[in-house]
């Protein structure tokens, strides 16, 4: 049985984890401007989604998926043209949804996810990091397997 206590260091945890994308997202932006569109755009195999798709889909799950798990309001939830825009409307979204947690009561983190009755909301936002983790994964290959030419 987990303690008080422990939940709580398991949400610092999770709220950490939530964080570090926002950090991950910033720190990545001075050189995802700097690639040409072509390559943004760009797909090695028409059934591997190109660099900027990646961003776009995590950008469209947080507004359609992760806010709404939470109980939390979606932005809208349209597709982001632009690296720019779709980096900015995604830290904006998970810097309003980290901020709202922070503030949850443990009640609130104990009740189940309005879109999946199956998990808690704490259990539900510990798999938004999951989520987090294999896009950044996504991420890391595609650069990996690309030849990048920064332009600027």
């Amino acid at each position: 049985m987990v303690t008080g206590r422990e939940a709580i260091s398991h949400r610092d945890a999770v709220l950490d984890q939530l964080s570090f994308l926002i950090e991950e997202l910033e720190a990545q932006r001075p050189w995802l401007i700097r690639i040409p569109e072509a390559q943004l755009a760009g797909k090695p195999l028409e059934t591997v989604p190109s660099l900027i798709e990646i961003y776009q889909e995590m950008d469209l799950k947080e507004k359609r998926e992760h806010l709404p798990g939470l109980g939390m309001d979606s932005q809208e939830a349209e597709e982001s043209n632009g690296i720019e825009r779709i980096l900015d409307s995604l830290i904006q979204a998970r810097t309003e949804m980290v901020g709202r947690l922070r503030t949850w009561k443990d009640d609130i983190w104990q009740s189940a996810s309005p879109e999946n009755s199956d998990l808690s909301m704490e259990e539900f936002a510990f798999a938004i990091t999951q989520s987090d983790a294999e896009f950044l994964c996504s991420i890391a290959e595609r650069l990996s397997e690309s030849v990048i030419s920064f332009s600027g």
